[in-house]
């Protein structure tokens, strides 16, 4: 590395340098690498092929840092060198144009994790106030659970408009007998008390496939 006359080493770009100088003089550059997570590339390709479109990376890292990260990643698009309400605002104008799933595990990432329609709270060492700016939290730091996460998502919208079709069939046919007179008002009762029961009973299939532990849904307050 020549740091005596200001050049960098090959070996650095990419990376997050810290320059050490004693007055004017150039000492030496660091070069700081934050590891991207393993199988994360494998995550975001299994992403893409169960629809999510597009994939763009914020962060505060610097334009080389993010720009190695996004070719390595195949990222879609990145933003560098934001500051946290940056992020929120580029989440903002995502949201125009599509549903926009945030994921993140720091105190940069709050904002933008409040503002997305699905922010996702990532790792075990996620700090507090993103944990609680997220709608969930994913406690590991496997990036697979997010497609665990993303599976579950949608075989709950399954079963709730499984549930929802249901109900409205069974008890509307119920109204209707009961309004001609085909049925007495015990079995319209019996009726829809068996409806409600096989509504609350096809809900609990989802907790077939669920891990314990895997991730938490935030309750509203």
């Amino acid at each position: 590395m020549k740091d005596t006359e200001g050049l960098i080493d090959s070996s650095l770009a990419g990376k997050n340098l810290l320059y050490v100088a004693r007055g004017t003089k150039l000492l030496g550059v660091i070069g700081i690498e934050d590891p991207i997570r393993p199988a994360m590339k494998k995550t975001l390709n299994q992403m893409r092929r169960y629809g999510i479109d597009e994939i763009v990376m914020l962060t505060g890292d610097s334009k080389a840092v993010a720009a190695k990260v996004a070719q390595d990643m195949d990222i879609d698009a990145y933003h560098a060198e934001i500051l946290p309400e940056d992020k929120s605002n580029y989440v903002n104008k995502l949201k125009q144009r599509g549903t926009v799933m945030m994921v993140g595990d720091g105190i940069n990432d709050a904002p933008a994790l409040a503002f997305a329609d699905v922010g996702v709270s990532l790792g075990g060492r996620q700090t507090d106030i993103a944990a609680e700016s997220s709608a969930v939290t994913i406690h590991g730091e496997d990036p697979a659970r997010l497609m665990e996460a993303l599976e579950l998502g949608r075989r709950t919208m399954r079963l709730v408009h499984q549930n929802f079709m249901a109900t409205i069939l069974v008890n509307s046919a119920a109204m209707l007998l009961g309004a001609l007179g085909r049925i007495s008002p015990l079995y319209a009762a019996i009726i829809h008390n068996t409806a409600t029961l096989a509504v609350v009973l096809n809900s609990c299939r989802i907790l077939q496939t669920a891990k314990p532990g895997m991730f938490a849904r935030k309750r509203a307050a």
